[in-house]
């Protein structure tokens, strides 16, 4: 599919956060359905914080093989770890090393497993750039032609403190409960920091939420990650 920039409900500017528990319709989702309808034995991957209510819909609209693996957890204590390195520079104190990730852990399939779709959801805000080319680099090992990626970016300059629970209403609406009570600073990824970290996969479009979330549709073409030059990868600190 083609970049469809008329697609999106409103310019990328950020803006403040509004409502996460409104509804909100994603045209991505309805985008999505029909490919993952067309393939038999569709293989989905969830990395999103666990909801039965959202497992129950995969298994009831779709035939298809479901892997959850729960990043939420991993990545908001990533981001907690970021903050407080960040805390201690402030203060001039003492530094240890580079915060470590442990996504691969998480993402630790059979070589052979090769997913259609896989669901982001909002976890991508909370990982630094080199977290990100690590998280790009794991998914696309387990991808192949054709494989969708969907993933949510937050806008607003500051965000729970851990991803929030997302549950698939009737007719293709998400509902968005904040996954914690305080609030931390919003990286804010720009698309093209997402586009580079995510090697051999290409946007199909973009969609905005009501929300202010801005919902992302990549493909994956093994050729280009083939031939995507290796960079110097940002460091950890």
């Amino acid at each position: 599919m083609r970049m469809r920039t008329e697609s999106m409900a409103a310019s990328l500017g950020y803006r403040p956060a509004q409502n996460l528990a409104a509804e909100s319709m994603s045209l991505a989702l309805r985008e999505i359905w029909p490919i993952m309808k067309s393939r038999p034995k569709v293989q989905v991957l969830d990395l999103g914080s666990p909801s039965q209510t959202r497992i129950d819909y995969y298994r009831t609209k779709l035939a298809c093989q479901l892997h959850v693996s729960d990043l939420s957890h991993a990545v908001a204590d990533l981001y907690q770890a970021a903050l407080q390195r960040q805390s201690a520079r402030r203060r001039r104190s003492r530094q240890a090393g580079p915060v470590g990730s442990d996504l691969e852990a998480h993402l630790s399939f059979p070589a052979a497993t090769r997913f259609d779709v896989i669901f982001a959801w909002d976890i991508v805000n909370y990982l630094n750039k080199a977290q990100l080319v690590e998280l790009g680099d794991r998914l696309a090992h387990h991808s192949h032609g054709g494989t969708v990626l969907h993933l949510l970016l937050a806008t607003s300059e500051q965000m729970p403190a851990a991803p929030a629970g997302v549950t698939i209403t009737e007719h293709e609406y998400l509902r968005m409960a904040p996954g914690g009570g305080t609030r931390v600073p919003c990286p804010r990824h720009p698309p093209l920091t997402m586009q580079h970290a995510m090697k051999g996969f290409r946007v199909m479009h973009m969609y905005q939420l009501s929300n202010g979330f801005h919902e992302h549709i990549y493909d994956f073409e093994p050729r280009k990650a083939e031939k995507a030059p290796d960079k110097e990868k940002p460091s950890l600190n």
